[in-house]
C-alpha cells in the first residue's frame, strides 16, 4: 500500500484507464515467465521461426526487469 492506494486499486486504476490494455502483475511473475520461455526456446526450436530473435527479445524484457 502507498499512501492509502492499495496495489490492487491502482492496478484496476491502470487497466480501467487503458482500456483493459494494460496490467499489474507482480514482478516475480514477470521473472518467472520470462525464465520458462528461456527454457522452452531450445525444445521448440524447430517451432520457431527464428529462436535467436525470441531469445533476443526475452534478453530485452529482462533489462526492463
Amino acid at each position: 500500500m502507498i499512501n492509502d492506494i492499495s496495489t490492487h486499486s491502482l492496478s484496476m486504476w491502470l487497466k480501467s484507464k487503458t482500456d483493459d490494455e494494460f496490467v499489474v502483475v507482480p514482478r516475480e511473475f514477470c521473472v518467472l515467465v520470462v525464465s520458462f520461455l528461456e527454457r522452452q526456446v531450445p525444445q521448440k526450436e524447430h517451432l520457431l521461426f527464428n529462436s535467436r530473435n525470441v531469445l533476443g527479445q526475452l534478453e530485452e524484457i529482462k533489462r526492463y526487469l
